[in-house]
């Protein structure tokens, strides 16, 4: 007996939506989201232009088996005060292999109301030319687990590293 074509088509329907759901739990950016990453793309194309705080210039060896050495970078929302970042506060950190080529960049930003459990960061990871593969809240064990990992060693309070 052949399957009607209503069946075909709700489960032709119901494949796309456990697509769109993979896509979500893996990370990859979908709807809002992607919107945000999209826009964040953009923001961040200029970032090598931006300041450092004084305290981590240059390379810094990573506490991530890779990247080896990172770089750090924050817009000057960010830097008008670095202790308590403002919403629209970009901080983008560069990572580099053990012979200090470029590999990527992990990047947060502060969005008011994004995620107020967790100081409203958007959370994105970068390949080496700024376009965003994944990004939100990177908090399950199909992603980075950045959540988490700045929850437990964050010294300030605001998922930050680089200012404590």
């Amino acid at each position: 007996m052949r399957p009607s074509r209503v069946a075909l088509l709700g489960s032709a329907l119901g494949l796309c939506g456990l697509l769109l759901a993979g896509c979500t739990f893996f990370g990859v950016p979908t709807g809002q989201e992607r919107t945000e990453a999209d826009a964040l793309e953009q923001e961040i194309a200029g970032y090598q232009g931006w300041k450092t705080p004084d305290w981590v210039e240059g390379y810094n060896e990573s506490v991530h088996p890779l990247p080896a050495y990172v770089k750090y970078y924050v817009n000057d929302i960010g830097m008008s005060d670095i202790d308590d970042p403002p919403n629209g506060s970009v901080f983008v950190k560069e990572q580099f292999d053990e012979d200090k080529q470029l590999i990527g960049l992990t990047v947060m930003k502060k969005i008011d109301g994004y995620d107020p459990e967790n100081k409203d960061w958007f959370w994105a990871i970068a390949d080496a030319s700024g376009g965003v593969t994944n990004a939100g809240r990177l908090n399950s064990a199909w992603t980075s687990n950045c959540i988490s990992c700045h929850k437990k060693g964050d010294g300030g309070g605001d998922l930050l590293f680089v200012n404590d």
